[in-house]
């Protein structure tokens, strides 16, 4: 079990599932984090239980179902939601079914609906054809209200977000790999990496797209941290310092060392023989 518990406060994101004992409903999420950094959820459906409150009511419990990078949770909760939706979706308080593994819009209607400017990362509403709407009204109404002006918000996993209807269905996508496909003139077929680590920077020399294992590589260091240098930590019963590194799901040792600066540079040795990404570790 305590091995267990290690690998949960390491990994990068988790799906959890909340149950309701007093309506045995249940909501599906995931989060970006470790367990035990005090996020419950971000949804606005739960009674009695607020969006992002760190109070949990008696009433509610938590399950963590799995475990992984960001990008694997998330195509996770996705098929969960999908798999309950068509068998038992009145049980759950989720809403919405992301787009995940939905069939993208044509670039071409990409650039019918904004102006991008890859130098900044940013998208602008165009002045849109009366084909994406059902009537003059709302073209209309879009007109006046959202052409000219930038698209997107921020979404509760901190990236920008787009919010618009492909065939029928009002979906949101990630507003990076809208510029991606813009600015290439196709769409990303693996994750999208934000190289500095700012989820919000689009510019499209700070995306790079990578596999879930390259993502793996280029990470924040976690706010639970106490040596200030991932993969570093100390040995309370020795005393020393020790060193590790997680690669491809397996924790390698580094050894033991007698000061932190030992400890340290095996780390960052191990980071360079295993193609770790220069900016890994980073706090921001």
């Amino acid at each position: 079990m305590g091995f267990l518990l290690e690998i949960l406060l390491m990994s990068e994101a988790f799906v959890y599932l909340w149950r309701n004992a007093k309506t045995n409903k249940y909501y599906i999420g995931s989060h970006r984090g470790t367990i035990d950094d005090g996020y419950t959820h971000s949804s606005k459906h739960l009674p009695d239980f607020p969006r992002y409150s760190r109070v949990i009511p008696k009433h509610y419990s938590r399950r963590i179902l799995a475990y992984g990078t960001e990008s694997e949770m998330w195509a996770l909760e996705d098929k969960l939601q999908l798999n309950r939706k068509v068998k038992c979706w009145d049980r759950y308080y989720n809403v919405h079914v992301s787009n995940n593994g939905r069939k993208p819009p044509p670039i071409k209607w990409l650039y019918e609906c904004f102006e991008l400017d890859a130098d900044t990362g940013t998208l602008v509403w165009k002045m849109r054809p009366l084909h994406h709407f059902t009537s003059p009204q709302y073209q209309k109404r879009h007109h006046t209200v959202h052409a000219g002006t930038e698209v997107g918000n921020i979404s509760s996993q901190g990236y920008r977000v787009v919010c618009v209807t492909w065939e029928g269905t009002r979906l949101q996508w990630s507003q990076h790999r809208i510029v991606w496909a813009m600015h290439y003139g196709q769409w990303p077929t693996k994750a999208l990496d934000h190289i500095d680590g700012n989820k919000t920077n689009n510019v499209i020399t700070n995306l790079r797209e990578v596999t879930d294992k390259e993502n793996s590589k280029n990470r924040r260091i976690s706010k639970n941290n106490t040596s200030g240098h991932m993969g570093v930590f100390l040995d309370k019963r020795s005393n020393k310092w020790r060193a590790e590194i997680r690669v491809s799901g397996i924790s390698i040792g580094l050894g033991t060392h007698a000061n932190i600066e030992d400890a340290i540079a095996a780390r960052q040795a191990a980071e360079v023989e295993y193609g770790f990404h220069e900016n890994h570790g980073r706090t921001h």
